[in-house]
């Protein structure tokens, strides 16, 4: 995860995920934890930001122009996922889709 990314809807930086130290991972591991066993994603977590990024100079239409969509469960989760040590890399993939 590099520095200097824009936070999502949450305003945490990567910075900040970084500075939580040992004491940090073990609170977010908890908070994960009780996601997948409850099952129940909290609403906060499921917003997200679209942004338009023109494809070309003078974009007009629709089609010229991509759209990005910034989620605060994946900065999170990938976070947690390098600090947990990659226990499992089997069943963790990069599944970014676009429509």
């Amino acid at each position: 995860m590099k520095n200097g990314k824009a936070p999502g809807l949450d305003n945490i930086s990567t910075e900040m995920l970084k500075a939580l130290g040992g004491f940090g991972i073990i609170k977010l591991t908890e908070i994960f934890n009780h996601i997948y066993d409850s099952g129940h994603l909290p609403e906060d977590l499921l917003q997200s930001v679209f942004i338009t990024l023109p494809k070309k100079p003078r974009a007009v239409e629709c089609g010229d122009f991509r759209t990005i969509e910034t989620l605060s469960t994946r900065t999170v989760s990938q976070y947690a996922y390098v600090k947990i040590g990659k226990a499992d890399q089997g069943n963790y993939k990069n599944k970014e889709t676009s429509f």
